[in-house]
């Protein structure tokens, strides 16, 4: 398997990183800025999360997290699918039925997460940081 990135992928991730927190910070002074005026827009506060999503996925594969590390990252973001839904359209739960989906999308998260885990140590088994044990 090749470990390199090619060098126009590294470019684009390198650009992505440098105008994503800009457009982050320009979102936050938006908001500061309408907030004043008393204006509210929600969709500033979902474009600052999917942003450092997506600045999280790029770094994650720029610096080849391998999948057991991006499952945090696929965590956080069903997570946050999962409450976007639930504020704007309402999941037919009650309380106690949001409680148990969320239970249930964190217990599968952490077995799979467990699982990748276990998976990678094994394939690499013996080695410590690179050196034989």
């Amino acid at each position: 398997m090749d470990d390199k990135i090619s060098p126009r992928t590294y470019k684009i991730a390198l650009i992505l990183i440098k105008i994503i927190p800009m457009l982050i910070a320009i979102c936050y002074g938006a908001n500061s800025l309408l907030a004043y005026f008393g204006i509210g827009l929600e969709v500033i506060g979902y474009l600052i999360i999917y942003l450092f999503i997506i600045l999280l996925y790029i770094l994650s594969y720029v610096f080849k997290f391998c999948a057991y590390h991006r499952m945090f990252i696929h965590y956080i973001l069903s997570i946050d699918v999962l409450n976007t839904i639930d504020y704007h359209i309402g999941l037919p739960l009650g309380d106690w039925g949001v409680w148990i989906l969320y239970a249930v999308v964190t217990c599968i998260a952490m077995f799979i997460t467990l699982y990748l885990y276990v998976k990678q140590n094994k394939t690499h088994k013996g080695v410590v940081r690179g050196r034989d044990r």
